[in-house]
């Protein structure tokens, strides 16, 4: 049997993610699935929007370019950003949570109430930690298995170099690769595997987020944890922009 690809069992996961945490609270789910963070501008209050087009306009950048070097740089640099998202880190635990039965947290792991801030591998292990109680173990071991701290690190403090095939780290912590740290890889058996996948992985990310909003093609009533005994909250959805806010019915 062949081995499945990271992007693979990402789509899998991630979807069934999706699909439990809905079917366990439809609002809380619905608070994750816009991101709710307050009434106003939803570009004012969240990045995702930001990240998506940057993410989309890199992509058609690095399919438009005919030198290797060039790609491998764009690459590079979507990589980073991927893992420096807060929102993707913040909608995954909260549909994480949301299955466990618990409520949906605003700015999960960037509020500025954290005693301390948290970096990529801060934030994958708290998602490490609630994917075991809900159940979705490969889906956080897939993501860490494309994230590599030196990698980031050597790119974004331009300490690193490419010649030929090759990707240099000229200053730095060197590579860890299958318990071995490297000075130098290979850009065709490492640098565009796991740039190349963490890049499907977030695009994958990105257009599920989209298709589940656009779900929603007109309101519905669901009961929301609001106060002890529930509270009647209409989902507002449009037959073309999908789901765009909700609201709670006074009775």
């Amino acid at each position: 049997m062949t081995e499945k690809l990271p992007y693979e069992i990402f789509t899998e996961e991630v979807e069934r993610l999706f699909k439990t945490a809905k079917k366990k609270d439809e609002f809380e789910y619905v608070c994750a699935l816009i991101n709710f963070n307050g009434m106003g501008d939803a570009r004012a209050l969240s990045h995702i929007h930001e990240s998506k087009d940057l993410f989309f306009q890199m992509v058609e950048l690095i399919e438009k370019s005919e030198n290797k070097h060039e790609q491998i740089r764009l690459l590079l640099l979507l990589y980073c950003h991927i893992f420096e998202m807060d929102e993707f880190y913040n909608m995954l635990g909260n549909m994480l949570r949301i299955c466990l039965g618990e409520r949906y947290g605003v700015m999960l792991y960037n509020s500025p109430t954290l005693a301390r801030e948290l970096n990529p591998s801060n934030k994958l292990d708290k998602l490490e930690s609630l994917s075991k109680k809900a159940g979705f173990e490969l889906l956080i071991e897939t993501i860490r298995s494309l994230y590599s701290s030196p990698l980031r690190n050597s790119f974004f403090h331009s300490s690193y170099s490419l010649s030929g095939d090759n990707f240099y780290v000229v200053s730095g912590k060197e590579l860890k690769i299958n318990g071995m740290t490297k000075g130098v890889v290979s850009l065709r058996d490492y640098i565009l595997p796991i740039t190349q996948s963490t890049v499907n992985i977030a695009g994958h990310f990105f257009n599920l987020l989209r298709s589940s909003r656009l779900d929603y093609k007109e309101n519905k009533i669901v009961v929301g944890r609001l106060e002890p005994n529930g509270v009647k909250i209409e989902i507002m959805g449009h037959s073309e922009r999908g789901l765009f806010g909700f609201q709670t019915i006074i009775e």
